[in-house]
């Protein structure tokens, strides 16, 4: 084989494979790519564009030599001159910063494995947008002595993959891609023998590059076979017709037994080399591709029109079957006859239309899309039998049978789901406002950073995270897991390791935990500690976790804030209903097992109400101020002080041994509340009755004992006022207990009010 000649050959048959041009199609780009100043492609219509692929050589013996495609710099935006190419490092100006050690790393052809690099990276438009693309080069020796040829191509990845999504919208346009991009390459010699091929060709047939080379198309060891399963002939193999006939052939599919028993099937494309000197044959190239899949798929297509009736029939989804030329409903099953409520001979004599309330144009328009694109997901409004109209989904795919296309329709009643989201919406706005502001907030807080290499219990932080906690990273010195370990409240240590050992079950996707952390003044600081394994062995261990640590004590005061001021009479600062419902169930059940009693006093101003209705409710709210301070001043530290409402207030206090214990402070607060109060030049006297109760063993709880203090406040107000009495039962005959009275009058008489 002629190198010179050749290569050139070789290189425009794998530019057409990676463009995606079939074996037959004119590749306009010249075969003497090397040294050329090229920078566009005509297509059949002679209109310039940019190569898919652009390529580039580099010759390691003299890089003077060395050749790289402008029309890289007019996918990058830039005019052929505006780049210059010949530079060594022209590409660092343009390249992402996280993807320029990648390049250094893989630049070297001694790594390369096989001979063969690709690598994808990122390159800076003109516009300042990135352009992802990928490169794939070989390193090919010019002479014995020589270093060699880096021959290589860029692609640009945005097109491919928009190509690509477009092809999957069509199985037939996708059979079409993957019979005409041949991944596998095998170069034979004039005599046959196999002289260069790629990796992909390896993988797919199944064999070493040792065992690959030099192997004759006769060799057993290719061991292909027919469609028919028939094996080859010597001499028959598709290389062995090409070189003997001249011709090229296209398109055939052959089976490859692998040594393991796994057959892949293959389409082969092989066209003859031709010396350029003298129009000789100089070898074959074949290229191929996997079709396996493909041929499985043929198989499975057959199964799926035998079950195509029951998987229509059998189901609860409603399904319908429409001829998209006429708009005639075809075929239905019962689960649509129910929706609709029609009998089924009526829904297949009817129309689509008849049904779906979008305009006759709307209805023939998502029809057309579904039978250009294969499929479509729509949403109308579908009427029923009953007149009922109905918010409906329908997932639509063009299916042929029998040669003729209908549009297979699962219908999907979405009403409420949609009367739901219609409700969400107003929140939504609210909701959306709220999100914006905490992602600003999230966005410019400083976070400290963490990674932990797990096997080595290695951590490395950032110098946030020290400051969190009152430190610098040089405070800190060497960080293990166990810094973590001695900063952690102990009582959140525990539930943190078993949140991460669940992690590392993978019961959990990632570790997320508030916990407390010791600051260097002695201070707990609250945090949020969030992290995910980013790096797993072989094994399935974890080997490295990231992570970030928040400061979030702020939000947790706010919090505890929030919580005190639910609990708080916002007017007299005393404890509120709520506070009291909740700390008096909370009190009985700690005293009962302690062992000690519990002691209620409901307290009720006596004669509040003229001193409103005299000198007004702000003179009213500024004795309720007192009458509080009054309270705070004769109750002990434990003791727990509310206002019920209006003037109304009760004093829970624990540890109490006998329910006359709470005699002393009842006198003092008696005593005290019915000295002359002068507020705003005003001398108001007022009293205060008081009703008290204890809980009763082990079966009290905090209604009884709540009802037990209003029946001795109400009759404390009956025996007089401005006086405290117990509960007392009564005794088996009616009377109460003489030497214990449920009365006890205060030293100080009732007082009217003096203006």
């Amino acid at each position: 084989m002629s190198p010179s000649s050749n290569a050139d050959r070789i290189k425009e048959l794998i530019l057409s494979r990676l463009d995606g041009k079939g074996p037959d199609d004119h590749v306009s780009c010249p075969a003497d790519l090397i040294g050329q100043d090229f920078d566009t492609c005509r297509d059949a219509d002679g209109i310039n564009h940019i190569p898919e692929n652009l390529l580039y050589c580099i010759d390691l013996d003299n890089p003077t030599e060395s050749y790289v495609s402008p029309a890289i710099g007019r996918m990058l935006g830039y005019a052929a001159s505006d780049i210059d190419f010949s530079a060594t490092e022209w590409w660092r100006f343009y390249v992402h910063p996280d993807d320029a050690d990648q390049i250094v790393r893989t630049r070297n052809p001694a790594n390369w494995p096989d001979g063969e690099m690709r690598r994808t990276f990122r390159l800076r438009h003109v516009d300042g947008h990135w352009i992802e693309v990928y490169d794939q080069a070989v390193i090919r020796k010019t002479t014995a002595k020589g270093v060699g040829v880096i021959l290589g191509s860029l692609r640009d990845l945005s097109s491919r993959r928009q190509i690509t999504v477009a092809l999957e919208k069509s199985s037939r346009r996708y059979e079409h891609l993957l019979g005409a991009l041949a991944e596998g390459v095998v170069v034979f010699g004039p005599s046959g023998e196999v002289v260069e091929c790629n990796v992909a060709a390896l993988k797919i047939l199944g064999l070493t590059r040792a065992e690959l080379s030099g192997a004759m198309p006769s060799d057993p060891r290719w061991n292909c076979v027919y469609e028919n399963g028939a094996s080859f002939a010597d001499g028959v193999h598709l290389a062995a017709r090409v070189l003997k006939t001249g011709r090229g052939e296209f398109g055939v599919v052959v089976g490859v037994n692998h040594a393991n028993g796994d057959r892949v099937w293959i389409r082969l494309n092989a066209e003859p080399l031709r010396d350029e000197a003298n129009g000789q044959s100089d070898g074959v190239i074949v290229s191929f591709a996997d079709i396996s899949e493909l041929k499985r798929a043929e198989v499975a297509m057959i199964e799926r029109a035998k079950m195509y009736r029951q998987m229509f029939e059998r189901t609860t989804a409603i399904k319908l079957l429409i001829d998209p030329s006429t708009g005639d409903i075809v075929d239905v099953n019962d689960a649509a006859c129910v929706f609709y409520g029609y009998p089924e001979d009526k829904l297949r004599k009817m129309k689509v239309t008849q049904i779906n309330r979008s305009s006759v144009t709307v209805v023939r328009r998502s029809m057309a899309k579904v039978l250009t694109d294969g499929k479509g997901t729509f949403s109308f409004k579908h009427m029923l039998a009953s007149g009922d109209i109905r918010d409906v989904v329908a997932h639509c795919g063009a299916v042929q049978i029998d040669g003729q296309d209908y549009i297979h329709s699962v219908i999907f009643d979405v009403t409420e789901r949609n009367a739901y989201e219609h409700e969400l919406e107003h929140v939504n706005v609210e909701l959306s406002a709220e999100r914006q502001r905490l992602n600003e907030i999230i966005w410019g807080t400083n976070v400290g950073t963490w990674e932990w290499y797990v096997q080595t219990d290695e951590l490395h932080l950032n110098e946030r995270w020290a400051e969190i906690i009152g430190y610098n990273l040089a405070e800190l010195g060497d960080t293990m897991m166990d810094t973590w370990a001695k900063f952690c409240h102990p009582e959140d240590l525990a539930q943190a390791n078993e949140q991460l050992q669940r992690v590392f079950d993978r019961e959990l996707g990632y570790f997320e935990y508030e916990c407390r952390l010791r600051h260097k003044n002695g201070d707990w600081v609250w945090v949020s500690n969030r992290g995910k394994v980013v790096e797993w062995s072989k094994d399935g261990r974890p080997l490295r976790m990231s992570g970030m640590l928040v400061d979030i004590t702020p939000s947790k005061k706010v919090d505890q804030e929030i919580r005190r001021m639910a609990q708080t009479d916002t007017l007299t600062g005393l404890g509120n209903r709520h506070q009291f419902d909740t700390m008096l169930a909370k009190v009985i059940k700690i005293n009962q097992r302690l062992g000690k009693n519990v002691v209620l006093m409901l307290l009720d101003l006596d004669h509040f109400k003229p001193v409103n209705d005299t000198f007004g409710h702000p003179v009213g709210d500024k004795l309720l101020i007192e009458v509080a301070q009054v309270l705070r001043k004769f109750s002990r530290e434990a003791d727990i002080i509310t206002r019920l409402g209006g003037d109304e207030f009760a004093i829970i206090l624990p540890l109490v041994d006998k329910i006359t214990d709470a005699a002393i402070p009842a006198k003092r607060i008696i005593d005290a509340i019915s000295e002359p109060i002068v507020i705003d030049g005003h001398n108001i006297h007022i009293g205060v009755s008081i009703g008290i109760a204890a809980c009763h063993g082990d079966d009290s709880n905090n209604e009884n004992l709540y009802r037990e203090a209003d029946r001795a406040l109400y009759q404390a107000k009956n025996c007089g006022r401005n006086r405290f009495c117990y509960f007392e039962p009564d005794h088996a005959d009616g009377s109460p207990d003489p030497a214990n009275p449920p009365c006890n009058s205060s030293a100080q008489s009732d007082r009217s009010i003096d203006g």
